[in-house]
């Protein structure tokens, strides 16, 4: 529940940035996790990319690109 605050934040630190991108690795499913993000930056500009998997799994981290990101929140 904390991620639509979250997002809400990163989109307005990150509207002079266009481009600016989130991805978010959570075990969840995908296509529910996409939708529920959708609904909850409703105008927000973010560009927000899903990935179901777990943050214990290194194959399932490898999926995010921790080595070219700008932050991690965990």
């Amino acid at each position: 529940p904390k991620i639509h605050a979250l997002l809400a934040e990163l989109a307005e630190a990150n509207a002079n940035r266009p481009g600016a991108s989130v991805v978010i690795l959570a075990d969840r499913d995908k296509v529910a996790m996409d939708e529920e993000i959708r609904l909850a930056l409703g105008d927000r500009r973010l560009r927000v990319v899903t990935r179901s998997g777990s943050p214990l799994v290194r194959r399932d981290l490898d999926l995010v690109n921790l080595g070219g990101a700008r932050s991690i929140i965990v």
